[in-house]
């Protein structure tokens, strides 16, 4: 009788020890990335004069506008860049930055902890998803 016990608490024993096994290391990548990521900055994305990239131009003149947009009684951000096309500005959770996003409506584009506001200077279709297509990309590269 003991026998039938001892084998369903080996099979358990077994099937929880692969699950930590799966499970562990992808909470642990997964940790990692976020953390990683998290801090993230705009400046990650300010370019130089004569820079080739496709997405350049949209953000040009990107600058560090922090004290001007973030704090208390402005954007519940942590950064803010603005440039001479979108502003760009992080925020310590992706809710927040899904929240303020939405709250731009077509003109707000939530990637992670960044949001792309395009409102302030008119930018057309392709360069906002050549941007759009930037910040996403940015979250799967390899270097920080």
């Amino acid at each position: 009788m003991r026998r039938p016990f001892k084998v369903a608490a080996v099979t358990t024993l077994i099937v929880t020890g692969s699950a930590i096994v799966v499970v562990a290391p992808n909470a642990i990548i997964t940790a990692f990335l976020d953390g990683s990521r998290r801090n993230l900055s705009p400046s990650k994305f300010v370019v130089g004069p004569g820079a080739t990239a496709d997405w350049a131009y949209s953000v040009e003149g990107l600058h560090d506008e922090t004290k001007n947009l973030c704090g208390p009684d402005k954007i519940d951000c942590k950064e803010g860049y603005r440039g001479d096309r979108l502003t760009l500005l992080r925020f310590d959770s992706k809710d927040k930055a899904q929240d303020y996003a939405a709250s731009l409506g077509s003109n707000g584009y939530q990637s992670h902890w960044l949001v792309a506001d395009f409102s302030h200077a008119p930018l057309g279709a392709t360069d906002r998803l050549r941007v759009k297509r930037v910040l996403d990309e940015t979250w799967g590269s390899e270097s920080d």
